[in-house]
This record gives C-alpha cells, sequence and structure tokens, in this order.
C-alpha cells in the first residue's frame, strides 16, 4: 500500500511540475508577443479579460503574431476569397487548362 501510494505522490508531482513548466513558457510566449496589432499598430491590452478573448495569435514560419478583431475578420474575409478563386479554377479544370485554352493549346496532346 505505501509504495503504490508513493508511486501516485509522485505522478501528480511531476505532472504539477509539467504544468508549472507550461504556463511560464506560454507567460514568455504572451510578452514576446508585442503590445500591438502587427496589421493595424492597434494596442493591445494585456489585463482587459475581453482582449485577451477577443485578439488572435497567428503563427507563421515560426514567428508569432498579434491581431486585433478587426483586422481579423479582414484576414478571414481574403482567406475566403482566395479559396473561392482556387475552388473556381480547379472545377474549370485546373489553372494548366485554363492556360492552355487561352493560347489556343489542346490538351489532350499539349500542342
Amino acid at each position: 500500500m505505501n509504495f503504490s501510494r508513493k508511486i501516485k505522490r509522485n505522478k501528480a508531482k511531476n505532472r504539477a511540475k509539467h504544468a508549472r513548466k507550461a504556463l511560464k513558457t506560454m507567460g514568455k510566449r504572451m510578452d514576446s508577443l508585442g503590445e500591438s496589432c502587427r496589421a493595424c499598430g492597434k494596442p493591445f491590452d494585456k489585463k482587459d479579460p475581453e482582449a485577451l478573448s477577443s485578439w488572435v495569435v497567428y503563427v507563421e514560419d515560426n514567428d508569432a503574431r498579434l491581431v486585433c478583431p478587426t483586422c481579423k475578420k479582414k484576414i478571414d474575409e481574403l482567406v475566403r476569397e482566395q479559396e473561392d478563386d482556387d475552388v473556381g479554377i480547379n472545377e474549370a479544370g485546373g489553372a494548366e487548362a485554363q492556360a492552355n485554352t487561352r493560347v489556343g493549346v489542346d490538351s489532350d496532346t499539349g500542342e
């Protein structure tokens, strides 16, 4: 019985240790984000609970970018437009097929 209790205590201790490390790492990352929106420069209030829940962090090429809700909407709209353009190209037979029809190339022979 004593040995089993010791194992449980060690597991709980290790879980707590990993949780503290994760929290410390997240704190450092939050500090490295900056104090304003990367797109428009709007200031970010780290103490405002609403700002903490509405602002977004984008990670691109291992670089974290803090973005305000307004800029996030604009980014989402641009992404949707880009996806719609990509779907339109794929439905028409791909970009290569569209290019071939423009210059009068036969898509079967490539000539």
